[in-house]
């Protein structure tokens, strides 16, 4: 099957960041405006690549880091309604691993409620699956509902015991943890006893 081409290519700005005759009358450039072009570019990258959630990543953080950078931000601005255009046509997810890649990317977006939906689906489908259940805590965690996420966590752990290790070094968790019998509930083994320390 060929592969789709690209209808027009996304013009980069690395062509005004190399001439400085670009723009004769106008103002110095910025110490920072490299650092922000470099993080445009990488959004154009990555949106000619239709890796729209990445892509729309890169501009924003340009629009955050940046706003100095007027003309920068207006075409970050522009492409980034295109990431998110695409991003809302996206297709829904039909397997558990399209559902799990899709609440990973929500997750990573801070979106809580669509991780929720498609973490929902997937522990409906498969209630022992402990990448959902695990991530279900996350969520949860960052919802600052430390009842609800400790049982998905307690659930994970048991089905995979390696989720204890993660969840413990999870910066995700980090504040969780800092409640001292949410810690020794997770660093307890299945019996309910302390794990020894080595």
């Amino acid at each position: 099957m060929a592969k789709p081409q690209r209808s027009r290519p996304y013009p980069s700005a690395s062509s005004a960041a190399d001439n400085p005759d670009a723009r004769p009358n106008g103002p110095a450039r910025r110490p920072t405006y490299p650092e922000a072009v470099a993080r445009y570019e990488r959004g154009v990258r990555e949106l000619q690549e239709h890796r729209f959630h990445e892509a729309s990543e890169a501009f924003r953080a340009v629009l955050l880091q940046y706003p100095e950078e007027k003309e920068l931000n207006e075409r970050a601005l522009l492409y980034l309604a295109i990431c998110e255009r695409h991003l809302r046509s996206a297709p829904e997810p039909t397997t558990i691993e399209e559902r799990l890649y899709a609440a990973t990317l929500a997750l990573n977006a801070r979106d809580s409620e669509t991780a929720l939906r498609h973490l929902g689906t997937i522990v409906s489908q498969d209630p022992d699956h402990d990448g959902a259940l695990y991530m279900l805590g996350v969520v949860h965690a960052l919802r600052n509902d430390p009842a609800t996420a400790l049982g998905y966590l307690q659930r994970a752990i048991e089905r995979n015991p390696e989720n204890r290790a993660l969840a413990l070094q999870d910066a995700d968790l980090e504040r969780l943890m800092q409640d001292a019998s949410i810690r020794a509930a997770v660093e307890a083994d299945a019996n309910g006893k302390a794990r020894g320390r080595r």
